[in-house]
């Protein structure tokens, strides 16, 4: 597991299924937290073809300032490797401003994890 060294609320770590890396996020993610996640999602595409699976179940909120660094690393999206991004989230806003920030067809969201895991589990076939 890739732990930040400031106690971040986040969790960086290789999921069950292969090519997966789950990111794990919870309490409140800030723009500190987001350059972290990205620049490790960058650094995993450019070595080889990677899923993500983004658990925000237990994220409470995002602070000012993040959606904006999520769009500025838009060329990790867009990175030949970048395969499937399935979010799993209960929050009707953050799938919303993901949809209009990046598009539909950038990440699937989920409700549960199991469903998101399964999903990916299927891709993989």
């Amino acid at each position: 597991m890739i732990e930040s060294e400031t106690a971040m609320p986040v969790d960086i770590y290789p999921a069950e299924q292969p090519a997966t890396l789950t990111v794990y996020c919870r309490d409140i993610i800030t723009v500190e937290d987001a350059r972290y996640i990205l620049d490790q999602c960058r650094a995993a595409v450019r070595s080889h073809p990677i899923h993500f699976l983004i658990d925000c179940t237990e994220m409470r909120n995002l602070a000012p300032g993040v959606l904006n660094v999520l769009t500025s690393y838009g060329e990790f999206l867009r990175h030949p490797n970048t395969g499937i991004l399935a979010c799993v989230t209960q929050s009707a806003l953050l799938r919303f401003s993901m949809e209009v920030l990046f598009g539909h067809s950038a990440f699937r969201f989920f409700e549960d994890r199991e469903t998101a895991d399964q999903f990916l589990a299927d891709a993989g076939n």
